[in-house]
């Protein structure tokens, strides 16, 4: 990249040397800050060193809204109390906002004899949605996996509301081969400029097998939820089984062991009923 020059102070003119390439050893390239929160713009310049300026845009001509030089700081920014600028140069937001998303540089001399460097900074804003998992609507409350028994075809939905940046949502057939991609409609509604809902369905017809697992899945931006797939079983209630029993004679008052010997699959479900009611299922 090319050189241009700026005062760090009144007295002290050097050359900036543009130094991107070198942005992950104390500065990361990208880096996210929550919406909304205190944020910092994380650096990490060795101790001592001379001045940082810190800029919210690349553009020429922008000017800087906070500067640190010789344990001084100036600058709007600093005199409005929206920053600060941290020991090792980190930028301090006060309050994050839908403004400072985009890029942010930093110049950095280390001493007046040393050359001065400018690092770019993308920032990423994100808001974590109150349900912080693929909420599955027919499953209501349950977190992790849950279990429906269907006899007529039917739709899933599947959502994520009021998250930043938005995130695609994918269903899958899992067995125990690998995950079968299956068809489903993702529509994402964006809410007051600030956030977004996806909202993603399937349908599931009576041809299904006998149990099947259907697990909703992020497929962007994984890192904003805390658990990034939602699992339910499916049983095809259509799907006669009652008239092939297994009777196994069991003494009373002793210990009672159900041999499974045949099951290949990954999904087992036990059910316990009393004259054909069910009262109790596991899986």
């Amino acid at each position: 990249m090319g050189k241009f020059t700026v005062h760090l102070t009144s007295f002290l003119l050097v050359q900036i040397v543009c130094a991107s390439s070198v942005v992950g050893e104390v500065c990361e390239k990208k880096q996210y800050l929550e919406l909304y929160q205190p944020g910092i713009i994380q650096c990490s310049f060795e101790e001592g060193f001379l001045g940082v300026q810190w800029y919210n845009s690349t553009e020429d001509g922008t000017s800087e809204i906070i500067t640190y030089i010789r344990d001084v700081k100036d600058d709007p920014g600093f005199g409005s109390g929206d920053y600060d600028v941290w020991l090792n140069g980190s930028l301090f937001v006060r309050n994050v906002t839908v403004e400072h998303e985009g890029a942010f540089i930093v110049t950095h001399a280390s001493s007046e004899s040393a050359e001065v460097k400018q690092y770019n900074i993308q920032v990423q804003l994100f808001v974590k949605p109150q349900l912080e998992y693929p909420v599955i609507e027919e499953c209501q409350d349950k977190r992790k996996i849950c279990y429906m028994l269907y006899e007529n075809p039917l739709e899933l939905s599947c959502s994520v509301e009021n998250v930043r940046p938005r995130i695609s949502l994918i269903w899958n057939q899992r067995n125990s081969q690998r995950d079968k991609l299956l068809e489903s409609n993702m529509t994402i509604i964006r809410n007051s400029e600030v956030t977004f809902t996806t909202l993603s369905t399937v349908k599931i017809h009576n041809n299904s097998p006998l149990l099947s697992v259907l697990v909703c899945s992020v497929n962007e931006n994984t890192w904003i939820l805390e658990e990034n797939e939602t699992l339910v079983i499916l049983e095809n209630g259509s799907e006669d089984i009652s008239n092939s029993p297994i009777r196994h004679p069991v003494e009373l008052h002793t210990t009672m062991i159900l041999p499974c010997n045949d099951f290949n699959e990954r999904i087992l479900v036990w059910k316990r009923s009393t004259d054909r009611s069910e009262t109790q299922k596991s899986f």
